[in-house]
């Protein structure tokens, strides 16, 4: 009995000391988030609300980096999702995100997803896709597939052909069961037909 009291307030202190020791630190993403689309939580000191207008229309709204919260209609829904996780981000996160210098302290698929503005739905995941190089057919590269809420689009982000250490946006539309201007990632092949069975 007392060994199982004793376990109890163990895990309560640890549990409570993890928690202290996050706040002081900033809030981190989960590990369940893949590393290469894990968003760093801007410190404390951004905890304020800063008034920014919209890149598109210009209205004015509402956010708090810290929180990872913004005022407009499109994060609301959003707030479902952890603060480290891409999908919880407005278009005006992004920008403020980006002002702000903290893209460069991302992973460069993260940066690409926030520095280009690109809101995310529900469907989003990460893949390994084998590498296209012909002097190493064993390798594998992370590709990141953000399927439209309508599941007629696609954005994936990952390497081409011609540059397998970089991270570019390529579109891929499902209606037409093409990539968009032709341009595709590596492995784009494998990668269509993936999407397309995911949308079925």
């Amino acid at each position: 009995m007392a060994v199982g009291v004793l376990v109890v307030f163990a895990i309560i202190f640890l549990a409570v000391f993890f928690k202290v020791m996050a706040h002081k630190k900033g809030v981190i993403a989960p590990r369940w988030i893949p590393i290469q689309i894990r968003v760093p939580i801007p410190p404390e000191e951004y905890d304020r609300d800063r008034v920014i207008g919209s890149p598109v229309s210009g209205e004015g709204h509402t956010v708090n980096l810290h929180r990872l919260v913004c005022s407009c209609p499109d994060q609301q829904w959003r707030r479902k999702y952890h603060p480290g996780d891409l999908r919880r981000h407005c278009e005006h996160l992004h920008a403020e995100l980006t002002a702000q210098g903290f893209t460069k302290q991302m992973p460069r698929m993260a940066a690409t997803v926030i520095e280009g503005g690109y809101t995310l739905g529900d469907r989003a995941e990460m893949l390994q896709v084998p590498s296209n190089a012909e002097e190493d057919r064993e390798s594998f590269v992370p590709v990141f597939i953000a399927v439209s809420d309508d599941k007629d689009w696609a954005n994936v982000f990952g390497p081409d052909d011609h540059d397998t250490t970089g991270v570019k946006e390529f579109a891929f539309d499902v209606e037409a069961n093409q990539w968009v201007d032709g341009i595709a990632p590596v492995a784009g092949d494998r990668i269509a037909k993936y999407i397309l069975l995911s949308v079925q």
